[in-house]
C-alpha cells in the first residue's frame, strides 16, 4: 500500500473515531538539527525539506526570542491536534536534559 492511500486511510478513521491522548518527545530549542538527523527519511519518501518550518531548528539558536516561537509553535502544533481527539484527551511529553 503506498504512502498516499495509507494516509488517506488515516484521515478517514480519524474522521470516524477520534484518538485519546498523544505522547510525545518535542525538539528541544537550538540543540539539534532534526532535518539532518532524518535527512535519510526525507530522501526515502521524497519528501520536500522544509528546514525553515521544523520546530526547535538548531539554525534558529536558543535565545529568549527563539524560544517564544518555539512556545507559539507547540501551541500551535497541539491546537491543531485536537480536532482529531476525543473530549477527554491526554498529553505526554517527555522532556528530558
Amino acid at each position: 500500500m503506498n504512502f498516499q492511500k495509507r494516509q488517506n486511510n488515516l484521515v478517514k478513521l480519524l474522521q470516524k473515531q477520534k484518538i485519546a491522548g498523544i505522547f510525545s518527545s518535542p525538539p528541544y530549542v537550538g540543540l539539534i538539527d532534526y532535518h539532518e538527523q532524518h535527512a535519510h527519511a526525507y530522501d526515502l519518501f521524497e519528501f520536500e525539506r522544509k528546514d525553515e518550518l521544523k520546530i526547535g531548528s538548531l539554525f534558529k539558536g536558543n535565545r529568549k526570542e527563539a524560544q517564544k516561537n518555539y512556545i507559539e509553535d507547540i501551541s500551535n502544533v497541539l491546537n491543531n491536534c485536537r480536532k482529531s481527539l476525543k473530549n477527554n484527551y491526554n498529553v505526554f511529553f517527555s522532556c528530558q536534559r
